[in-house]
């Protein structure tokens, strides 16, 4: 029986959205690799915490563009499950020209991200957090 899906971590409004590297770059090792999300969330209460840890992450969004297609849809989805960011989005443009958004929701227990939703049109969606976005007005 698969185990039911745990209940989204409690969030404020006062979420803040800001470019950021995970795993923090002060924990990178010599020479390591660190991938920039393009959207970071972090968890309200993390906010004056320095330096930024993947902990303080509630959600990482990318998105897709010519040369960064595996990079986005496959290291740094599993880069961020294995940093426990909780939940990860990723965008994409349709050969059709429509905006896509693929949602990821961390399942702790085997270490990765689930497939979530896919979104065309309108994003509405009330984990991590309540937002609405109609992708036909970005």
């Amino acid at each position: 029986m698969p185990r039911p899906t745990p209940p989204a971590p409690p969030v404020t409004t006062n979420e803040v959205i800001t470019p950021a590297c995970l795993p923090s770059r002060a924990s990178q090792p010599a020479g390591g690799d660190c991938h920039d999300p393009d959207v970071t969330v972090y968890r309200a209460e993390a906010l004056d915490i320095t330096p930024t840890r993947p902990e303080h992450v509630l959600l990482v969004v990318d998105v897709v563009s010519p040369g960064s297609e595996t990079t986005d849809r496959i290291v740094k989805v599993d880069q961020y499950a294995r940093a426990g960011i909780p939940f990860y989005w990723r965008v994409e443009q349709a050969a059709t020209g429509v905006p896509l958004v693929y949602t990821y929701i961390l399942d702790p227990a085997a270490g990765r991200h689930r497939d979530g939703d896919v979104f065309t049109g309108i994003v509405k969606l009330t984990a991590p957090f309540a937002v609405e976005i109609d992708l036909g007005r970005l």
